[in-house]
């Protein structure tokens, strides 16, 4: 069932799973300001459920997802060896999500073990970016186009393709005059663009680890054994492929 990213639509789908007589969830659960009462409740009934890609600060629960802070640390690290110094991390989530969170920390990491300094309008969250007919006129095309950053780093495939997009209406070549680094691979999304260098999340593992912890937690409730919760990080793989390059003063 999918929730759309809204609360209410999550808490009916599992409420709606149980009375139809679900023994266990996996959930990719909205990430809101405030916690999902029947994920909370679900917890103090020790219910089997397991969370993808995101948890909830502060409560313990089975959990697993790919290491995002590596991830960001990997295309940090290729972007800094090809020359770039000027890195921008762009996210289109309306949120600050966990993940979002996370990728942000890890982004600052990076760059600190390089002993660069965080350039916060290098940090580029929070906006929306619906449609690409309306891009000339959005905040973000006149960061590229006024060449800010030499490097992008996206936390999904479709902005790296917006982006990509972006540089070609304001002239500018991918990589010769900037570098895209992709979470995933946009290629799900249009076929024509398999040329990204992205973060390999291994979304297939992910969901056969979840399963499998989910069955375990099933037969531990059967035999009336509560196992300790898990929190399992999956490392990401860098796919180098033809959005990056040598940075070219």
């Amino acid at each position: 069932m999918l929730s759309e990213g809204r609360v209410e639509k999550e808490k009916e789908a599992i409420q709606s799973m149980k009375d139809v007589g679900a023994e266990g969830l996996l959930i990719f659960p909205v990430d809101d300001q405030q916690y999902n009462e029947e994920i909370l409740s679900m917890k103090l009934s020790h219910f089997p459920f397991v969370l993808i890609d995101r948890y909830l600060p502060g409560v313990e629960t089975n959990y697993i997802a790919s290491d995002g802070k590596l991830g960001i640390a990997k295309a940090v690290e290729h972007l800094w060896q090809l020359g770039h110094r000027e890195i921008a991390i762009c996210s289109d989530s309306p949120l600050q999500t966990v993940t979002v969170q996370e990728r942000l920390e890890g982004y600052m990491e990076a760059l600190k073990e390089k002993g660069a300094l965080i350039n916060p309008a290098h940090m580029i969250t929070g906006f929306r970016l619906d449609n690409v007919k309306d891009s000339l006129t959005h905040p973000l095309y006149r960061y590229i186009r006024n060449r800010m950053a030499t490097a992008y780093i996206t936390l999904n495939g479709e902005l790296g393709v917006h982006i990509y997009q972006m540089a070609e209406r304001a002239g500018l070549k991918v990589p010769e005059d900037l570098s895209i680094v992709t979470f995933d691979d946009p290629t799900s999304i249009v076929e024509e663009f398999s040329i990204f260098t992205h973060i390999k999340q291994f979304e297939q593992d992910i969901g056969y680890k979840a399963v499998k912890r989910l069955l375990e937690v099933i037969d531990g409730r059967r035999e009336n054994a509560r196992a300790g919760f898990s929190k399992m990080l999956l490392e990401p793989e860098l796919v180098i492929c033809r959005t990056t390059g040598p940075y070219l003063s």
